[in-house]
């Protein structure tokens, strides 16, 4: 077990990895690249960023949700048909 070694994170992997000292900062949407993705419309986000539950979309989640290229939470199922912020990012 002490041989043990974490070749890969969701959709990173070695060839992806860096030096600490020396990779690059991405940005925070690379974080969720490989959670399923959900477009919502100007109405639907402003419910999203104040955490708001809502029915669920398609698929199993978690789900990225998006509006106009702009990542704003991870939803993650919750109830039968409706879904929860796991985490909501803040505005600039």
């Amino acid at each position: 077990l002490r041989k043990l070694r974490r070749t890969a994170v969701g959709t990173f992997g070695e060839s992806r990895a860096g030096h600490p000292d020396t990779c690059e900062l991405h940005d925070i949407s690379t974080a969720v690249e490989g959670l399923q993705r959900w477009e919502v419309d100007d109405a639907t986000a402003g419910r999203v960023r104040n955490g708001a539950v809502l029915e669920a979309p398609l698929g199993d989640g978690p789900w990225a949700v998006v509006c106009a290229g702009e990542l704003l939470a991870v939803y993650e199922a919750h109830t039968a048909g409706r879904v929860k912020p796991s985490v909501v990012l803040p505005r600039d």
